[in-house]
């Protein structure tokens, strides 16, 4: 995803391509401005619906202190499942459980500690050309797997519209959109073990970069 740092007071324009953009994770909070609706606080976890707005503009109004930013801009809507860390400060003692408690996970216990162990192998994959006005296959199916999770990223030189399917029918008019290019990435992750593929609705080839996470 991409991040950028902030210095004190300064500003940087982001590119805004696509509908909706999320803010993953921010040191402190900035603002987020434009045209169309002003100035708004940016902060992580929150999601920007930006109909019509083709760029904002992220600036850091914090004096002397620099702020780190990851973001996304996507044409679908992301919701968040509960990633929120809970810390407690004082020891916890636990007398009584009254509901049962099922736990399915591999882990290993130390000195009182358990580390879950879900066995999950990542593999970053080689770039994938997609022709102009032209579909290709970027990942095979795998049914044997437990789980696996694939991330596309739309890296291509300029402005790519591209569409992403799970079958040889994807089209310009057909599949999920993942519209932008290198310099506003687009992205999508899947929990998909089938076969994917994307269709380059532009006059230019296009680039997909690949992860994959499996069990």
């Amino acid at each position: 995803m991409p991040k950028i740092n902030l210095q004190a007071g300064e500003q940087k324009t982001i590119q805004t391509p696509a509908k909706y953009l999320s803010i993953l994770s921010s040191t402190l909070s900035f603002t987020v401005e434009a045209n169309e609706f002003g100035a708004l606080i940016g902060e992580a976890g929150r999601q920007f619906e930006l109909d019509g707005v083709t760029q904002v503009v992220f600036a850091n109004d914090k004096a002397g202190q620099p702020i780190e930013i990851e973001f996304e801009v996507s044409p679908i809507k992301v919701y968040s499942s509960g990633k929120g860390a809970v810390t407690v400060v004082n020891d916890v003692v636990v007398q009584r459980i009254n509901e049962s408690i099922q736990v399915e996970a591999q882990a290993t216990v130390e000195d009182g500690k358990m580390t879950i162990r879900d066995g999950s192998v990542a593999l970053a994959l080689d770039d994938v050309a997609v022709p102009a006005n032209g579909a290709v296959k970027v990942m095979d199916a795998n049914a044997g797997l437990l789980g696996r999770k694939v991330t596309l990223v739309n890296i291509s030189q300029g402005y790519a519209k591209l569409r992403v399917g799970f079958d040889n029918t994807v089209s310009a008019s057909k599949g999920l959109p993942l519209f932008g290019g290198v310099d506003s990435p687009a992205s999508m992750q899947l929990n998909y073990t089938g076969a994917v593929f994307v269709y380059n609705d532009s006059d230019a080839p296009a680039t997909i970069a690949l992860s994959e996470v499996r069990r």
